[in-house]
């Protein structure tokens, strides 16, 4: 027999077991059992409250991953998480330009025109930008860059910017400068301001070329080392500006206008004061940008100089100060806004009636309450600068002659006006490098 005649023997039963299947023979009989029984009513069902798909989905197995795709997709999971690790890690950190801040490196110039970074933490000085013929360094709001001012031959001025380390430094603008009245940074770190009377002229760091002119016309304004630039620019993105100008509208005063081209904003002027004045000075934001504050002279007067704070767009202008001594006036200047804004720091002078000056110490006023009490030494001959460092629980002040203190370094105690005096010995202004708390 051969094998195809095993198989077509056995063909039947194949096709007969793959075929439908057939009725069974007690078919009917079932039928007749179910037309008989009373159906279960449908509310009783779950799938007609609940989607079946919704069951079926909670109970379903996860298909099997094999082991080797597993290990592997944990490999790259933990490589990835390592790697955004090391790169947090490994980014600098900065401030806000605004607000408080951690303490950084001081920054100076000697009298041999070196610049010096010093952490008064401890650690010795270190010349980080070889003289001669440097002055006047200042941070970045951001602590990462150095802008200075390099003295050439024949009085020739030009601004430079490096690393915060004074590392790869580089001049900003083609033309050398004449005179250099007071230099620092916008709030984004992009752009040197530096003032020539009666201009303020800003270098864009990065794209470099010619200077644009920000502020024009700023008559009666006098920014000196002791001003902190930055209380112009609008917290908390800096793209406005406040400043003391004319208008032929409204007259002489203070306006605030976006930069570079918005339309100028009265708040204090002189043909619709708000408060009487016969001059103004110094304007500052606060570092919420809901606030102003500014050095305002009494009408008729040479010396009764007052600070006010007042909101944003001008109204509610108080004096800050209470003080009122007999036969003496009480001349204020150059507020500074604390770094948390709930202080002021300012220079007062006292005038008798013969016109004598008496200096008084720098004096730390609470802006909710006008108290006042002062800190530090006084110091006749005034300050190559004076500062809140970042942190805001301390004033830096570099004294000019004749104080004992001239040349000197010192730290104050914003509180209890004790007065740290230090080693380092500048020759012109200090900053205080700001860095993320």
């Amino acid at each position: 027999m051969s094998a195809n005649d095993r198989f077509e023997r056995r063909l039947p039963a194949i096709l007969d077991s793959i075929a439908p299947m057939r009725a069974p023979e007690y078919f009917d009989d079932i039928l007749g059992q179910v037309d008989r029984t009373r159906q279960r009513p449908g509310w009783t069902f779950p799938e007609r409250w609940i989607p079946v798909s919704a069951i079926t989905n909670r109970l379903a197995v996860a298909p099997r991953v094999p082991m080797r795709l597993a290990i592997a997709v944990i490999l790259l999971i933990l490589v990835a998480v390592v790697g955004t690790l090391l790169l947090a890690g490994g980014r600098q950190r900065v401030p806000l330009p605004f607000g408080p801040a951690a303490n950084g490196l001081l920054v100076y110039a000697d009298d041999g025109g070196e610049i010096v970074s010093a952490d008064l933490d401890g650690g010795a000085p270190k010349t980080i930008v070889p003289g001669p013929g440097n002055e006047h360094p200042v941070f970045s709001p951001d602590g990462t860059q150095l802008a200075y001012v390099y003295r050439e031959a024949g009085n020739k001025l030009w601004i430079r910017v490096a690393a915060a380390d004074g590392t790869s430094p580089r001049t900003i603008h083609d033309e050398p400068l004449t005179a250099v009245g007071y230099l620092g940074w916008s709030p984004d770190g992009r752009t040197v301001v530096v003032s020539r009377q009666p201009t303020l002229r800003a270098f864009d760091t990065v794209k470099g070329g010619p200077p644009s002119m920000m502020l024009l016309d700023l008559q009666g304004v006098e920014y000196n080392e002791g001003s902190l630039l930055t209380g112009l620019f609008r917290p908390p993105t800096g793209q406005e500006v406040l400043y003391l100008g004319r208008s032929g509208k409204e007259g002489f005063g203070l306006y605030r206008r976006a930069i570079p081209d918005g339309e100028p904003v009265a708040l204090v002027t002189d043909l619709h004061p708000t408060i009487p004045f016969g001059d103004l000075g110094s304007p500052a934001w606060s570092p919420d940008g809901t606030q102003i504050a500014l050095q305002v002279l009494a009408p008729g007067t040479d010396n009764d100089w007052r600070i006010y704070v007042m909101d944003a767009d001008g109204a509610n202008a108080r004096r800050l100060t209470h003080l009122e001594i007999p036969d003496t006036v009480v001349s204020e200047g150059n507020p500074a806004w604390s770094p948390d804004g709930k202080q002021i720091a300012m220079q007062p002078w006292f005038f008798d009636e013969a016109g004598s000056a008496d200096s008084r110490p720098i004096t730390v006023v609470d802006v909710a309450t006008g108290e006042e009490h002062e800190v530090g030494p006084a110091n006749v001959g005034g300050y190559a600068n004076w500062a809140w460092s970042p942190d805001g629980e301390s004033i830096l002040e570099v004294p000019n002659e004749p104080s004992p203190y001239a040349g000197r370094v010192l730290v104050v105690d914003a509180v209890t006006g004790e007065v740290t005096e230090t080693d380092l010995t500048a020759a012109s202004a200090a900053s205080w490098q700001r860095r993320a708390p």
